[in-house]
C-alpha cells in the first residue's frame, strides 16, 4: 500500500486543516512526517484544496462522517522529495 505524506514550506512543522466537529475547521501545526516504510512517499505540497466530501463533512448536520481531528484537504499538487526503497 502506498502512503503519501504531505508537508508545506519545508519547515519542521506543517499546517494541517483539522476537522474540529460540528462544521468547524481549523489550521493547526503538526510535526513534519518522515518515511515509515519502504513504500512511503514524502511530497512537498505546493497547493491544496478541499473536495466535495470535505464540504459534506463540514455541513451541519454532516452529510458525510469524519472523526474529530481528521486532516482534510487531499486534493493537492506538489513535488516528490523522498521515496522509500520499493517505490
Amino acid at each position: 500500500m502506498l502512503i503519501i505524506f504531505l508537508y508545506l514550506r519545508g519547515e519542521i512543522n506543517i499546517l494541517a486543516a483539522i476537522f474540529d466537529g460540528n462544521g468547524r475547521l481549523s489550521l493547526k501545526e503538526r510535526s513534519k512526517p518522515t518515511l515509515q516504510n519502504n513504500l512511503d512517499v514524502l511530497i512537498k505540497v505546493n497547493a491544496v484544496g478541499i473536495c466535495g466530501t470535505d464540504l459534506h463533512i463540514l455541513k451541519v448536520p454532516a452529510a458525510h462522517t469524519a472523526a474529530i481531528g481528521a486532516i482534510l484537504g487531499h486534493e493537492f499538487t506538489g513535488e516528490i522529495v523522498e521515496v522509500g526503497k520499493h517505490v
